[in-house]
């Protein structure tokens, strides 16, 4: 009878065992997504810093760039044509997002 204890003991905590570690496997997921997510909200402010600086730099001549308080890098470059191509990169940690415009 002691035989049949211990091994439905060791069932039942092996059981258990295995929707724990299902679960954090499961919780440590969503943290990285959600760690992803802000990091692309981040990369994309400072696309969108970075085309509005250059509109505003082909309006008004200002050559001052953007500087993201949160360490963000802005890139951006103007292809002059019909139609110009203005592209602006964010990136933040390992997010990266372009913006492009045609005008």
């Amino acid at each position: 009878m002691a035989g049949v204890t211990m091994l439905l003991t060791l069932i039942i905590l092996s059981f258990v065992l295995a929707t724990a570690i299902v679960a954090a496997g499961v919780v440590a997921f969503q943290i990285r997504l959600a760690r992803d997510v802000t990091d692309s909200i981040a990369a994309i402010a400072a696309a969108d810093a970075g085309a509005e600086w250059q509109l505003y730099n082909i309006r008004k001549g200002t050559t001052t760039a953007p500087t993201m308080v949160n360490g963000a890098v802005i890139i951006t470059n103007i292809t002059y044509g019909s139609p110009t191509i203005l592209e602006s990169l964010g990136t933040y940690r390992t997010a990266k997002r372009k913006f492009r415009l045609a005008f």
